[in-house]
């Protein structure tokens, strides 16, 4: 089901039939321009436990961590979206229905960043002439969970990656 949410004076809208808009924590809700992604983290009801809401939080903040030292690397910059930054939702969340959907998200885990408008395909998918130097930039970094990452190719060379975080979070149940 469709959701919006208001940030500043921009709608943001999720679209639930493209799955490149949902992962496995979040969702991507995209502005009516098609600049500007907010990455909205979920709730998964069936494990609404406090653990889960720590891991989510400690989730949120390695992929945050990650995109700020990315963005801050002249090597790495390139690759990834602009990354404005942690964008808590202050206002609430709808569906299509105008019913509030704020209790699906963690409203306080969500960032901003630039939208890649692309084919994505997984990186560990991909067969691109520079996957092992994007790999190498990203591991100097010290930005050591990639290979979830989805990635855009263009001329058989990765162009944009996004998805990644500092170092990959174990969860038990």
């Amino acid at each position: 089901m469709k959701h919006e949410l208001s940030y500043g004076n921009e709608t943001f809208t999720y679209e639930p039939h493209d799955s490149k808009f949902q992962g496995a924590y979040g969702r991507i809700f995209i502005n009516e321009g098609k600049s500007l992604a907010i990455k909205v983290f979920k709730v998964d009801h069936e494990d609404n436990t406090e653990k889960r809401k720590t891991y989510i939080h400690e989730t949120f903040n390695n992929e945050c961590e990650a995109y700020e030292l990315a963005s801050n690397c002249s090597d790495s910059k390139d690759y990834i979206p602009c990354f404005y930054g942690k964008s808590p939702i202050n206002g609430d969340i709808k569906d299509q229905d105008s019913n509030i959907v704020n209790n699906q998200y963690y409203v306080e885990y969500a960032y901003r960043m630039e939208f890649i408008d692309g084919s994505f395909i997984k990186l560990a998918d991909s067969n691109s002439a520079n996957k092992d130097e994007i790999c190498g930039i990203f591991s100097n970094l010290g930005i050591k969970n990639i290979k979830d990452s989805s990635v855009v190719i263009t001329d058989g060379r990765i162009s944009k990656l996004v998805d990644f975080s500092m170092k990959e979070i174990e969860y038990f149940i």
